[in-house]
C-alpha cells in the first residue's frame, strides 16, 4: 500500500533532492573545468615547443643562419652592424617566449614543475647569448612595453647578462 506524504514532507523531500542537484552540478562544472585547464596546459606547452622547434628549425635549414648565430656566440667583433641588429631580432624570439611562459605560471595557467623546465631551458639559451643580445632587446622592450614584466629585468640579471 502506498502511503501518502505530508506537505511538509513533501517539501523536505524537494530540498534533499534539490541539494543532491546543485552537488552534481558542483562536481559537473569542476570537472568541467578542471578538463579547459588540462586543455590550456597542453596548448601552452605545445605553442612554446612549437616556437622553439620552427626557430631550430630555421637555423637547421639555413647555414647563412647558422653562421651569424655560432660567430655570435663565439667572437662578437666578427659581427658588423647589420648582422648584430640580425642576431638581436632572432633573440628577441627567445625573450618573447620566455616572457609567455612566465606569464603563463604567473596566471597559473603553467605549473611550477613546466615553468622550471621552460625557464631552466630559456636560462641555458640565454646563458650562450653575447651580452648585446640582451642589452639591445632590453631597450627595445623598454621602449615599446609599457608594462615590462619582471622576466626582463630579473632573469637575464640573476644569468649576468646585465
Amino acid at each position: 500500500m502506498i502511503k501518502k506524504l505530508a506537505t511538509s514532507e513533501l517539501a523536505n523531500l524537494s530540498q534533499v533532492m534539490a541539494c543532491i542537484m546543485v552537488i552534481i552540478s558542483l562536481i559537473y562544472a569542476i570537472t568541467e573545468y578542471n578538463q579547459q585547464r588540462l586543455i590550456d596546459t597542453s596548448e601552452i606547452d605545445s605553442t612554446l615547443y612549437r616556437s622553439s622547434e620552427e626557430f631550430n628549425l630555421r637555423i637547421a635549414s639555413d647555414p647563412i643562419l647558422a653562421s651569424l648565430i655560432m660567430r655570435a656566440e663565439k667572437n662578437t667583433d666578427t659581427l658588423n652592424e647589420i648582422e648584430r641588429f640580425q642576431y638581436t631580432r632572432l633573440r628577441l624570439n627567445d625573450f618573447n617566449n620566455w616572457e609567455k611562459a612566465f606569464d603563463y605560471h604567473n596566471e597559473k595557467r603553467m605549473s611550477d614543475s613546466n615553468w622550471k623546465l621552460w625557464n631552466d631551458a630559456y636560462s641555458v639559451n640565454a646563458k650562450q647569448m653575447p651580452d648585446f643580445a640582451w642589452e639591445d632587446n632590453k631597450e627595445f622592450f623598454l621602449s615599446s612595453t609599457p608594462g615590462l614584466s619582471l622576466i626582463h629585468i630579473s632573469e637575464p640579471t640573476r644569468l649576468g647578462m646585465i
